[in-house]
């Protein structure tokens, strides 16, 4: 039996526990009228309103541009032990500021970032190293695990990681025929 000192006690926890499963039935105001955003919608120089700020602003982004590019033609991403503090310390930026250009100056995550340069070295490692398994190219490349490997080739590529194989294998005479032809 509920006592009388018990009930309010109940009540609260009643509420709370509807109120942690289903915020929504006590959810004063819903918003009707909000516009859902597309990818890639707006241009790379909008300044962000509201509570959002440019982390950047002040920054010179040309000098940034070349530290990035320093650093993908050094090949930094082929070390599996990058950390976005690594990368951000790398372009002379903080981990924020160096999340926030990459997310709003390069449309990628720091690890979609590095699994694209990844891939594109293994694209290069397939065509010419066909000793290696892809495995060791996968881990030559700075995946930590086939998984990963695999999950970048299906996100970058559309293809699983043999499927690139073949197709890049399918594809290198008409690739050779077109560099004779330019050198030409």
């Amino acid at each position: 039996m509920i006592s009388v000192r018990t009930a309010p006690g109940l009540i609260i926890i009643y509420f709370y526990i509807i109120e942690y499963n289903f915020p929504i039935f006590l959810q004063k105001e819903i918003t009707e009228n909000f516009t859902e955003l597309e990818p890639g919608e707006y241009s790379d120089k909008t300044h962000l309103t509201g509570n959002s700020r440019n982390l950047l602003e002040g920054v010179n982004l040309d000098k940034i541009e070349e530290n990035v590019n320093q650093f993908l033609t050094n090949r930094e991403y082929l070390d599996e032990e990058i950390r976005l503090p690594d990368f951000s310390a790398y372009i002379g930026l903080s981990t924020h500021q160096a999340s926030y250009y990459l997310n709003h100056y390069r449309k990628l995550s720091f690890s979609d970032f590095l699994n694209y340069h990844r891939l594109e070295e293994a694209k290069q490692l397939i065509l010419s190293k066909k000793n290696l398994n892809l495995l060791e190219i996968a881990f030559e490349c700075g995946f930590n695990s086939p998984s990963s490997f695999r999950r970048a080739c299906l996100k970058f590529a559309e293809k699983t990681p043999k499927e690139l194989r073949n197709q890049l294998i399918q594809e290198e005479p008409t690739l050779q025929k077109l560099e004779l032809q330019t050198q030409s």
